[in-house]
């Protein structure tokens, strides 16, 4: 039952970042190649799967922490970073300005969060504003505090 849950979230998800692609009966990797990539990004925008992907790879390790797929604290992180992105591609700006408290006390957070504003600045081309990195910042830190360490 939870896996309808969490398909429907995604397919949302990505309607609302405009990813068109299609998918048959898997949606594994045979559907991102045939109805993404080999379609172009211009037409299917896939490339924000990945982004999204990596940003949550790079906050587990660098964070030294393994998040749930399928966790509220995963679903969390992933909506934030998804309408991170979206907010940079529409240049909508951010109405937050907590940059010196994350800098000042969460300056671990902080330097994960800069280290994925950079990469995803990489992977799309964007760039993210010291806002952005310092409300990502809270949601690492916010993660940190949540999430147990990753085995070893």
């Amino acid at each position: 039952m939870i896996h309808c849950v969490l398909a429907g979230l995604s397919y949302m998800f990505m309607h609302i970042l405009n990813v068109g692609v299609g998918m048959t009966f898997s949606g594994g990797l045979i559907d991102l190649t045939l109805f993404g990539i080999l379609q172009g990004n211009a037409k299917t925008n896939w490339i924000y799967i990945v982004a999204v992907g990596n940003a949550i790879k790079q906050i587990e390790a660098d964070c030294a922490i393994t998040i749930a797929p399928g966790s509220f604290a995963y679903s969390r992180l992933m909506y934030h970073i998804r309408y991170m992105i979206d907010r940079i591609i529409k240049n909508e700006k951010l109405n937050s300005d907590m940059i010196d408290y994350t800098k000042t006390h969460c300056a671990y957070a902080f330097r994960i969060a800069t280290s994925v504003c950079e990469k995803l600045d990489e992977e799309l081309g964007k760039a993210f504003s010291e806002r952005e990195v310092s409300y990502l910042a809270l949601h690492i830190e916010r993660m940190r505090m949540m999430e147990e360490p990753a085995a070893e």
